[in-house]
């Protein structure tokens, strides 16, 4: 896989494919490697996720903490109520989870309450104020709920 932090030379900007989809790793970087350009790499040996994808941000999140042994991370400010069962979730800051909720395999954003009772899986929560073009998902009160396919469902 090819992923990670690339720093580039203006000059690559002249071995780029115009008006047409290119690969960096098929159409790009060898014609400059044919030209003399040099491209070099740093290959390491430690933890790198992808995270392009809310998906693919949960996924990457879950293995850092199940590394660690837990299972949920919270930012500051953030407030559980009694009853509310979390697993599997991230949750960022100023988070309201009200009683008897119940969040598996899921992001919360920053300030959004998640109302009493709500049973939420497989999903990202974001403040349905933040949002200007809702792609998908659905609104709850004042959340959109946009559903993941992650987790292996249950």
């Amino acid at each position: 896989m090819f992923t990670g932090i690339q720093v580039l030379s203006p000059r690559i900007f002249d071995y780029i494919p115009r008006n047409r989809f290119s690969h960096s790793t098929v159409d790009v970087y060898p014609k400059a490697i044919e030209a003399g350009e040099l491209v070099l790499a740093h290959v390491s040996d430690g933890d790198w996720f992808e995270v392009s994808t809310l998906e693919r941000y949960l996924e990457a999140s879950l293995a850092f903490l199940h590394n660690q042994g837990r299972n949920i991370v919270c930012g500051p400010d953030t407030v559980i109520e009694d009853s509310v069962g979390v697993v599997d979730s991230v949750i960022w800051s100023r988070a309201r989870i009200e009683r008897g909720a119940t969040l598996k395999y899921t992001v919360v954003g920053d300030g959004v309450t998640v109302l009493a009772g709500s049973n939420i899986q497989h999903a990202v929560v974001v403040r349905r104020d933040i949002v200007t073009k809702v792609e998908r998902g659905e609104i709850v009160g004042d959340n959109l709920i946009v559903p993941l396919a992650i987790g292996g469902r249950e």
